[in-house]
């Protein structure tokens, strides 16, 4: 496919944000996504107008909701379109257009006439981006910048966190790149990149993240409770580096509070679990119960006493905690120890069973998907 680049302008001294946007293909045009003065709408791209231009019916409505004043209106005029007609318009200037997170400001436009005209992105906006490439409906955009203030990049780094809460992660990860490329981005910021970074499926970019911060570890655990080396192993775990995962995680646990240790106990031995070390996997799912149960103030008896149920009679007279945590690492126990070859198939049906009757969710649902049903593995237990 033909790639064709536009060199529009170049400056020195200048700092640069690349980003890539993917256009919506519409038999052969493109379309852009852009917010204009807060309004979302998507613009074709056309390099042939030698204006922004919108119809008279967006016109009217983003006046009739303040998203244009009477102070934007600039007079009337004339303005070329893509097939070469001069047409007549009414001048007015856009305070602010965003694109994949660049903010071009007051960028002169017309309202076309007639109620349908289409919605075109030409080269009033176009020139403010800077060097630009298109390759199919993929446009890079590498936007010189002169070096943006604090407080700008406070103000789009709370955009990027706004887009996060709605769940918006790939607008947030382009303005956190951009505070990013300033070398203004909180560590609070970091956090947050990484997070977006890993929702999207980004598990070396969320990694590469946080080692940029690795220094800063008391820091971003004291002040946001935030453990780098927790948070670098599940990356690992997710990414399937499970080695890296375990060493992460073993870090982890020199940092974490004491209320939350049982969690990095959890993910060490799914770590384990998963890279098929059976034994280290059960003994880190017991720290975990062991950790958990200190933290409610239970003796470790109590809180494992369905595990170790031997009788029907038994299974009548026990009473459980309830607690999420607890029952999950359980019954994740007792599968290590039937991987480990420590209990037979038909004893792990039994222990989970057990477990399932006593309300265990979790092994309810293994049984479930294994398809055995524990009310039946129960009517036939013989002892």
């Amino acid at each position: 496919m033909k790639k064709i680049l536009f060199i529009l302008f170049l400056m020195v001294n200048y700092t640069y944000g690349q980003t890539v946007i993917t256009m919506e293909n519409s038999n052969g045009v493109y379309r852009i996504p852009c917010v204009v003065n807060g309004l979302k709408m998507k613009l074709i791209f056309d390099t042939g107008a030698s204006k922004v231009c919108i119809s008279e019916s967006m016109a009217e409505y983003m006046y009739d909701n303040d998203y244009l004043t009477s102070d934007d209106i600039k007079g009337s005029g004339q303005a070329s379109v893509a097939d070469g007609r001069i047409v007549n318009n009414v001048n007015i200037v856009l305070k602010d257009i965003e694109i994949g997170g660049f903010h071009l400001h007051n960028v002169d436009a017309v309202v076309m006439s007639g109620q349908k005209a289409p919605l075109l992105l030409g080269q009033t906006a176009i020139q403010k981006l800077g060097e630009i490439s298109i390759d199919g409906n993929k446009l890079t955009i590498n936007m010189p910048n002169k070096r943006m203030t604090d407080a700008e990049c406070k103000e789009l780094e709370r955009e990027a966190i706004e887009c996060i809460d709605d769940l918006l992660y790939d607008d947030g990860i382009r303005k956190f790149e951009i505070v990013k490329s300033q070398r203004r981005l909180s560590l609070l910021g970091y956090i947050n990149l990484a997070y977006a970074y890993s929702h999207k499926e980004m598990f070396d970019e969320a990694i590469l993240c946080i080692l940029e911060k690795r220094n800063e570890a008391k820091e971003l655990m004291q002040y946001y409770k935030f453990n780098i080396y927790d948070f670098l192993g599940t990356q690992c775990w997710f990414s399937k580096k499970f080695n890296d995962a375990i060493d992460y995680h073993k870090k982890a646990l020199s940092y974490e509070s004491v209320e939350n240790v049982y969690k990095i106990y959890a993910n060490l031995a799914d770590d384990y679990f998963w890279n098929k070390m059976y034994q280290l996997a059960c003994d880190n799912y017991f720290y975990a119960i062991k950790s958990r149960a200190d933290n409610l103030s239970l003796d470790i008896n109590y809180a494992i006493g369905d595990v170790y149920v031997t009788s029907k009679k038994e299974m009548k007279k026990i009473k459980v905690p309830k607690d999420d945590a607890l029952e999950q690492y359980k019954a994740k126990m007792m599968i290590c120890s039937f991987y480990n070859n420590d209990i037979t198939s038909r004893q792990l049906y039994i222990k989970l069973s057990i477990m399932a009757a006593l309300g265990n969710q979790y092994a309810k649902r293994y049984l479930n998907e294994q398809g055995v049903s524990w009310e039946g593995v129960l009517q036939n237990w013989l002892y």
